[in-house]
Parts: C-alpha cells; structure tokens; sequence
C-alpha cells in the first residue's frame, strides 16, 4: 500500500469514525423517538465501517477532522429534537462523503482498500435513504431560525474547501 493510499483511507476513516460518533453520542438526546432511533441505527452501520478501516489500518486511530466534527456538533445542539442531527448526515455530509469515495476509487483503482470504498459508499446512501424515510413520516418543524442554521453549517464547510467533496485532508 502506498503511503497515498494510506493517507487517503485515514481521511475516509476520519470521516466514517466522525458520523458514527456523532450519531452515538446525539441520539440518546434526541426528543423524536423516530429519530432516535434512525440515528441509533445508523450509528450502527458506520461503527461497522469504521471498524474495518480501522481493521484495514492494522488498529490505527482515526485522525481528527476539526471542520466536519465542528459541523456535527453544532447540528447536535441546534434542535432537541434531532433533526438537525439528522439533516447535517444526510444532506450535507453524506453526499460530500460519497464525492470523497468516488474520487477516491477513481485515483486508486485496484486499491486495497475497494471493499472498504464500497461498503462506506453502500452505508452512506443507506442512511440517506433512512433519514428521508423518516423526515417523509415526522417531518421537521423548520422555522426561519432552523433553515439560518441548516445554511451555517453547509457555509461551514463550504469554507473549508469541502463544497463537493470532503476532500483527502492535507
């Protein structure tokens, strides 16, 4: 493996580790039961994806990725309900996660890290899909100050570089 690849998985891992701890740790929080448990679920799914890259780095701690767990942590405490929570997952950090392991397996084709590219590609769009299931069941109350914020956050990561992708870390 090439110290790319390597540096590449780390930031993938960084990402996957970054929503399975933020689900983990918000949803027992959350005042939706319908969105607790999405999140509880989907915890899940990215803690088994976090496992095997972390099993695929030979047990090496994620890095830290300040902007996207910033982004998370101010989506936790926006709204007790969890929506926000939720929102930030599927809209504004799963797409981007998903551009991230499509560049991804673009510039490391025959990489050993292609199960893991897909795997954390099958868990993101699976969580998507969740998270609109339950937002079509129990929409969110989304007032004026709701959407300021929703915004915020996607600023946030704009300005860090991260408009289409999460990019590789640097």
């Amino acid at each position: 493996m090439s110290a790319g690849e390597r540096d590449v998985a780390r930031h993938l891992f960084a990402c996957v580790d970054a929503l399975y701890r933020h689900w983990g740790e918000a949803a027992p929080r959350f005042t939706n039961d319908g969105y607790l448990v999405c999140a509880y679920e989907g915890a899940r799914h990215f803690g088994v994806v976090a496992l095997a890259w972390r099993e695929g780095l030979t047990g090496e701690a994620p890095p830290r990725l300040e902007v996207l767990e910033d982004v998370l942590r101010r989506a936790r405490g926006a709204d007790a309900s969890g929506a926000m929570s939720l929102y930030a997952v599927a809209v504004l950090v799963g797409p981007r996660l998903l551009v991230s392991v499509r560049d991804a397996r673009e510039a490391q084709q025959g990489s050993d890290f292609s199960d893991l590219l897909d795997a954390t590609a099958e868990v993101v769009v699976r969580e998507i899909l969740q998270v609109r299931s339950v937002m079509e069941r129990r929409p969110a109350e989304a007032d004026d100050a709701w959407q300021l914020e929703a915004r915020s956050l996607s600023d946030a990561l704009d300005e860090a570089g991260m408009v289409e992708s999460l990019g590789f870390g640097a």
